[in-house]
């Protein structure tokens, strides 16, 4: 009989007892609601430590440096945390199921804590009880509730992003105060997690048996010649090698992490939660990016594909049980399945990972950006993206492409774009001169008391200013300036010198009492040649800096009018 058999007949009477107590987050899968096994993520009131030093006496803690041992991923939500989330979801990163086990119990609870950065450290005013516990009081219950709110995103991100660590279940997050000396304020010193362990310490040798399992599928997998026959033989061995959990085969706990659809020929088997966590973790071993989603009823997954899209895969709804096919694999938004739109069925509304408690604050976890449509396999991987930050299914591809080959733009010393960065005067400069095909090569006379002698930008911008179409402040030039909308179209309209009367002198835009007066021609005219447009909404935006992404964007509208 092999181990998870074992455990699972040993401890199935305590899973029942114990269901009775867990309150869990709601989640779910194809056909019902269940739990995510990510139970309670119980915040305790501070604990104060009698000492005025920052000597630690307690041993009911393990401390540990806040380093994280775990790689960035493509699509990760931790990347969408501020700093002192960041510093969180470290500390829970940098612990090993190793680590939890051997720390001390505490009400049933192995806490692992670190001491603050002072940067992340903050007075509170409030009472010590009694029995050690801290009550804040005015406005540092806020500030409190504030620290709640950054160490509950972290472990909601930690736990999505890092599906193998299922002994990040059952949690509980807290801190403690020290007293500062000859004051009636405290300090917050330390935060700690409590992790509940179900399977009293084995869950460290569950953990390796469960990962040689999926470091064994890689290996098996990733000679495959492309990424869609990867992700395809990912999805078929899940689900050839699982059933969906019902009756006797469906475990309290176990059918929610991978290790149920991971580890062959055992007593139970996997619900959606299962399916998808078992999915991901055998994607990141191939280094494919992969992201867990979630409605309200079920647990699926998004995957990047070599085209850098988003498209998702649902391997419980393509499972055997169901028939197995192939309805839910790289499909998009939009895709009908069964003639219902995948979006649109009341199990796939996506919601936000991270769940807000009462009197806590938001954060906003996002799913990447999904194609609507579904993805094409061209017989062997997609060619590499001209720049890796643009990819084939953002709405200014094409145009960053073309301006590329058009040689007006061009990337960082490491080949990245940033399109959400805004393009400075001097790089609208250097663009404008590209696109015109200036000799740059002869000394101009240069009137800019802010443009050295041996800048880069020197050239564009002395021959920018020469043909008058990019003026400057009196005698400054303002080089590292983001340039705005109205100032982009008021070079366009200085380069061009159409006559008077032959345009609406009136922008048609929702905002455009916003147009500053001296550009309201330019702004008309840009629009009437078709160089800008507006938003959703109908508007200009006329103040905004201008992105790169939409200056490539204007450049090749530019390039195509000539």
């Amino acid at each position: 009989m092999d181990t998870s058999r074992k455990i699972g007949k040993r401890l199935v009477s305590c899973f029942l007892s114990a269901a009775l107590l867990l309150w869990c987050l709601p989640v779910a899968e194809a056909a019902e609601t269940v739990d995510y096994s990510w139970g309670e993520a119980q915040a305790l009131p501070g604990q104060v430590e009698l000492q005025l030093s920052g000597e630690e006496t307690s041993e009911s803690y393990s401390f540990f440096a806040p380093a994280s041992s775990r790689a960035s991923r493509e699509g990760d939500f931790s990347r969408q945390l501020n700093g002192r989330q960041q510093y969180f979801y470290n500390m829970l990163a940098s612990v090993s199921v190793d680590d939890v086990c051997r720390a001390p119990a505490n009400g049933g609870f192995r806490q692992i804590k670190s001491p603050l950065p002072s940067a992340y450290s903050f007075r509170v005013t409030g009472s010590a009880s009694s029995s050690g516990r801290f009550v804040p009081s005015g406005e540092s219950a806020a500030q409190i509730n504030a620290l709640y709110t950054d160490m509950l995103g972290a472990l909601d991100a930690f736990r999505y992003d890092a599906p193998e660590a299922f002994w990040a279940s059952r949690m509980q997050y807290g801190y403690t105060v020290q007293r500062e000396s000859n004051t009636a304020s405290y300090r917050v010193t330390a935060v700690y997690y409590g992790f509940y362990l179900y399977y009293g310490g084995q869950e460290s040798s569950m953990y390796g048996t469960m990962m040689s399992r999926a470091r064994s599928l890689a290996a098996e997998i990733a000679p495959l010649p492309d990424t869609y026959s990867r992700v395809k033989a990912v999805h078929d061995i899940l689900a050839d090698t699982n059933t969906y959990a019902s009756g006797s085969t469906k475990d309290d706990k176990l059918s929610h992490w991978a290790y149920s659809a991971l580890i062959p020929n055992d007593s139970y088997e996997p619900v959606c939660d299962g399916y998808s966590k078992a999915f991901k973790i055998i994607c990141d071993l191939l280094g494919i990016p992969c992201v867990l989603v979630i409605s309200e009823t079920h647990m699926w997954n998004m995957v990047q594909m070599d085209d850098g899209i988003w498209y998702y895969v649902d391997v419980t709804w393509d499972d055997e049980a169901r028939g197995k096919n192939w309805a839910y694999f790289l499909i998009g938004s939009q895709t009908r399945v069964g003639g219902e739109i995948f979006s649109q069925e009341k199990s796939h509304r996506v919601i936000c990972p991270y769940q807000k408690q009462p009197g806590y604050g938001n954060v906003n976890l996002r799913y990447p950006n999904v194609s609507k449509g579904e993805y094409v396999y061209l017989g062997t991987d997609y060619p590499s993206t001209t720049f890796p930050d643009v990819g084939r299914g953002d709405w200014y591809y094409e145009a960053v492409e073309e301006a590329y080959n058009l040689g007006l733009i061009s990337g960082d010393s490491n080949g990245y774009f940033h399109p959400a960065k805004s393009i400075t005067r001097a790089e609208f400069a250097q663009v404008m001169a590209n696109s015109f095909g200036a000799d740059l090569s002869r000394d101009r006379v240069n009137h800019f008391a802010d443009v050295p002698r041996n800048a880069w930008y020197r050239p564009a911008v002395t021959w920018a200013a020469e043909m008058g179409i990019m003026n400057g402040y009196q005698d400054r030039f303002r080089p590292g300036e983001p340039i705005s909308r109205e100032e982009m179209c008021m070079v366009f309209y200085q380069l061009f010198s159409p006559g008077a009367g032959s345009f609406s002198p009136w922008p048609p835009f929702e905002d455009a009492g916003k147009v500053s007066s001296w550009a309201r021609e330019a702004v008309a005219y840009c629009a009437s040649l078709g160089l800008i447009k507006g938003d959703d909404n109908g508007n200009v935006n006329p103040k905004n800096e201008t992105r790169r992404r939409e200056a490539a964007v204007l450049f090749v509208r530019y390039a195509q009018l000539l």
